[in-house]
């Protein structure tokens, strides 16, 4: 049985319990678990405090963690899930999505603005390792691959061409690491009448911390928004559940990021293949195809010239 066939299924037999809820059988969550269901043990017990709570269980890092989750994909094959193994066990469970709630009652903002989040440790690391190449400099990292140790970057230079003009509807959120005091940024967002939230970096778990916060904020600023153009600064493929909400709720996304094992003079085929591993990110997550068109994909490597600067050979 295919992955969708399964959630068809699901969705038919709990019809009554769908019953006057805006949604269908794509808008089911499956999960690959793996529970004895014959005695008491605490996976059992957490997954009955989560059916009670319902809110609970649309947090998937509970789903994750506590359960031991593994989202099924529509490229996941089911073979093997009911191969081997103990029959009474439970091996997948079904996640609804949230209660609906109507727009009147979260959004406040207005529609068609700009709306930008900046993973700034993905824009610094995978910027030292681009630019090293591009500029075919000498300088390596502790392993030995080409590094830019030296690279600065301007923000304020970096929102100005992205931004290229367009209207900002709400302060951008640029998460990491203090960009530093002598940068253009703080003076570009006194004259444009918006702030830049920005967190101090912490080394422990700080990648996914990082991408919890961007998710959230990109969340909030979805729900309390019309729609508008997301604009995302970040290779991450962790936060495709934030690029979700905002593709779910109408929205625009353009994600800017460093393409990984760039070379100098990059075909269009490497082009092609570096935007089908995004969107196959997307697709993984259930989002249907008419809405990842609503997705573009920009290179900064294209741009670095405009916000980057250093010294090195």
């Amino acid at each position: 049985m295919s992955f969708s066939n399964l959630r068809e299924k699901i969705y038919e037999k709990n019809e009554n319990d769908f019953k006057g809820k805006a949604f269908d059988a794509n808008k089911l969550y499956l999960w690959k678990v793996n529970i004895p269901g014959d005695v008491e043990n605490d996976k059992l017990k957490t997954l009955k405090t989560l059916e009670s709570r319902s809110h609970d269980i649309n947090d998937e890092n509970t789903i994750i963690q506590k359960l031991g989750g593994e989202k099924l994909t529509p490229f996941k094959d089911l073979g093997d899930i009911f191969a081997y193994g103990n029959s009474k066990n439970i091996r997948i469970i079904v996640q609804p999505p949230p209660p609906a709630t109507t727009a009147s009652t979260f959004i406040t903002g207005p529609s068609g603005l700009v709306h930008l989040f900046v993973d700034n440790s993905n824009l610094y690391v995978q910027g030292k390792k681009n630019i090293a190449r591009l500029e075919n400099l000498s300088s390596v990292d502790d392993e030995g691959l080409p590094s830019f140790d030296e690279l600065r970057i301007d923000y304020g230079r970096l929102l100005k061409t992205i931004l290229d003009n367009r209207k900002v509807g709400g302060r951008p959120y640029l998460v990491g690491s203090h960009p530093p005091s002598y940068d253009s940024l703080w003076e570009f967002v006194e004259k444009n009448g918006f702030e830049v939230k920005v967190f101090n970096r912490n080394p422990e778990n700080h990648d996914k911390e990082v991408d919890t916060e961007i998710t959230r904020a990109i969340t909030k600023t979805v729900i309390t928004n019309g729609p508008g153009t997301l604009i995302l600064i970040s290779g991450d493929k962790n936060l495709c559940p934030g690029i979700k909400e905002a593709l779910e709720n109408n929205w625009k996304v353009e994600i800017w990021f460093w393409p990984k094992d760039i070379h100098v003079h990059s075909s269009l085929n490497f082009v092609q293949k570096s935007c089908n591993s995004c969107i196959q990110s997307l697709l993984s997550m259930g989002i249907a195809v008419d809405l990842i068109k609503n997705t573009s994909f920009r290179f900064l490597k294209d741009y670095y010239k405009c916000f980057s600067y250093g010294y090195g050979r």
